[in-house]
C-alpha cells in the first residue's frame, strides 16, 4: 500500500519534507528547513554546529532520523550510523529555502529532481556561498519524470520564484497531486489554472495542498497593483527612491526594471541579484535582460577590504559586474536618477550615501509586528534619513478564495493540508472532501 509520512510542514509555514512510499520506491517531496521549529532551539549566534553534521538537528527532531538518507559527511559525530542509499530521490517543487534548505545533507548518490530554472537558481545560491550542493546529483525534468515505480507529471505553476512546479504522481492506488507552493493572482496565473485542470482530469486519490494564506482576511495585491502603486511613488519623487525586494523574485525585478525605464531612472541592483539574473539568462524563455548592456540597469559596488573598490576586493562571482558598477558617491551625486535596490542588511550604505530625504518601498512580506526588533531598527534608520515608508508586496501564495476554487475543482478523495498553521480551516472550504490533519512523522496509508 502506498503511504505518506510528513517530516516537516505540519502546523507550520514551510519546512516541507514528505516521504512517499509505494511498491518499494521511497521518494521525498521537498526537503526544506522548518524555520519555526529551528527557532525554538537556535537563534542569532546560537546555531547548529557544522562540526557535528546533522547531530544537532537530530537532537531536536529537526530532521528525520532515517538511515540510508544522509551522506557520510552529514553523519559525522552524530549517533546515526551511515548506510548506503535506501531512498530513490528528492522531488523538488522549487528552490525556496523552506523547501530545499536541507538538501546538502542528502547522500550524494540520491538524485534530486527539479526543473531547469530551479537548477539555475540553486547554482547561483551555491556559487554565492549558500547551499553546498557541489556533490549532489541534480536531475532536471521537463514534462515527465520516472522515479522507481512512480511516474510523475510536472507542471509549471505561479509562485514568487522561477521554476516552481506542481506534480501529479501516479501510484498503485491512484494519482497524488502535490501543489508545492502556488498562487492564482500572479503574472503566471494561467500556468496554475492549467495545472489545476489537469489535476482535476486525473481524478486524484489524494491532494497535498499548501495553505499558507488560508486564514488571510485581506485581498492580496497583484503584481500589477504593486507596479502601478510603485510607479506613482517614483513619478512624484524628486529625490532618492529605494526598493527592497527578494533576490529570487523575478516578477518583482521586472516590475522595478520597467518602472526605472518608464521614469528614466537607473535600477541599481546588488551584485547578488546581478549574479542571480545572469544565471537565469541561460534559460531564454525567462526573458532576463543582459546586465552588461541594458541601459536601464547598474550594479552597486559596496566597499570591501581595501575600500578602494578594486576587483580583488570582491568574490570571483562578483567581479564580472565591477565594470558596470557604481558606488555610494554616484548615488549621493544623482539621487533623483536612480532606484536603489537596498534591503535592511545593507542599510549601512546609507551612512555613505547620506540621503537628505526620499522614498523607501518595502516590497517584501510585511514585518511581523510593531514590536519586532528588525521592524523597529528599520523604522529608526528611515526616520534618521527622512525616508518615507511604503509597504507594497504581492504574496507568492494563494488566498483562501483561490484555495477553495482549487480544491473544489480538483475534488480529491482525500485532502492533506501542508505548509500552514491553520489546517483545520480547510474543512470549511472543502465540502464533501475527506480532509485529514497531518501529524509530524505519522504515516498515512492510502
Amino acid at each position: 500500500m502506498p503511504n505518506l509520512t510528513p517530516y516537516g510542514g505540519v502546523n507550520e509555514i514551510g519546512g516541507n519534507k514528505i516521504l512517499l512510499e509505494d511498491r518499494g520506491t521511497k521518494l521525498f517531496l521537498d526537503f526544506g528547513i522548518s524555520f519555526s521549529s529551528l527557532r525554538k532551539y537556535f537563534s542569532g549566534h546560537l546555531v547548529p554546529r557544522a562540526i557535528n553534521g546533522i547531530g544537532d538537528y537530530l537532537e531536536f527532531d529537526l530532521l528525520p532520523g532515517l538511515r540510508g538518507l544522509y551522506s557520510k559527511t552529514a553523519l559525522k559525530n552524530s549517533d546515526l550510523s551511515y548506510k548506503g542509499p535506501e531512498f530513490h530521490g528528492i522531488l523538488l517543487s522549487h528552490a525556496h529555502i523552506d523547501h530545499s534548505g536541507y538538501l546538502p545533507f542528502i547522500d550524494e548518490r540520491i538524485p534530486i529532481f527539479c526543473s531547469e530554472a530551479t537548477r539555475l537558481v540553486l547554482d547561483a545560491i551555491r556559487e554565492q556561498g549558500g547551499l553546498d550542493l557541489g556533490r549532489q546529483k541534480l536531475v532536471t525534468f521537463r514534462e515527465r519524470v520516472r522515479v522507481g515505480s512512480l511516474e510523475i507529471e510536472t507542471f509549471p505553476v505561479d509562485h514568487s520564484i522561477p521554476g516552481a512546479c506542481g506534480f501529479i504522481i501516479k501510484t498503485s492506488k491512484g494519482p497524488i497531486v502535490y501543489t508545492g507552493d502556488i498562487r492564482m493572482h500572479g503574472p503566471k496565473a494561467q500556468a496554475t489554472r492549467t495545472f489545476v485542470r489537469r489535476a482535476k482530469e486525473s481524478r486524484p486519490t489524494v491532494m497535498i495542498c499548501e495553505g499558507t494564506r488560508i486564514s488571510g482576511d485581506e485581498e492580496p495585491l497583484t503584481e500589477e497593483v504593486v507596479k502601478n502603486a510603485s510607479r506613482e511613488i517614483v513619478v512624484h519623487a524628486d529625490q532618492l527612491v529605494i526598493a527592497a525586494f527578494y533576490s529570487k523574485d523575478l516578477d518583482r525585478f521586472r516590475t522595478f526594471h520597467s518602472i526605472a525605464k518608464e521614469t528614466r531612472r537607473k535600477l541599481v541592483i546588488s551584485t547578488k541579484k546581478a549574479h542571480y539574473l545572469t544565471k537565469l539568462r541561460r534559460l531564454p524563455s525567462l526573458l532576463v535582460p543582459n546586465i552588461s548592456t541594458d541601459p536601464n540597469m547598474l550594479v552597486y559596488k559596496r566597499r570591501r577590504k581595501s575600500g578602494r573598490l578594486a576587483a580583488s576586493d570582491y568574490y570571483p562571482w562578483e567581479r564580472q559586474f565591477i565594470p558596470r558598477g557604481v558606488a555610494y558617491d554616484f548615488i549621493k551625486k544623482h539621487p533623483a536618477k536612480v532606484i536603489l535596490d537596498l534591503d535592511l542588511a545593507s542599510f549601512a550604505e546609507l551612512i555613505d550615501i547620506q540621503p537628505s530625504c526620499g522614498e523607501f518601498i518595502h516590497s517584501m512580506s510585511e514585518p511581523f509586528s510593531d514590536e519586532d526588533i528588525e521592524t523597529n531598527v528599520m523604522k529608526n534608520w528611515l526616520e534618521h534619513f527622512n525616508l518615507n515608508f511604503h509597504q507594497l508586496h504581492a504574496s507568492g501564495h494563494a488566498q483562501e478564495r483561490d484555495l477553495k476554487e482549487i480544491v473544489s475543482q480538483v475534488r480529491p478523495k482525500i485532502l492533506l493540508p501542508i505548509h500552514t498553521e491553520h489546517a483545520h480551516l480547510f474543512e470549511d472550504i472543502a465540502k464533501g472532501v475527506d480532509v485529514r490533519t497531518l501529524e509530524l512523522a505519522s504515516t498515512i496509508e492510502l
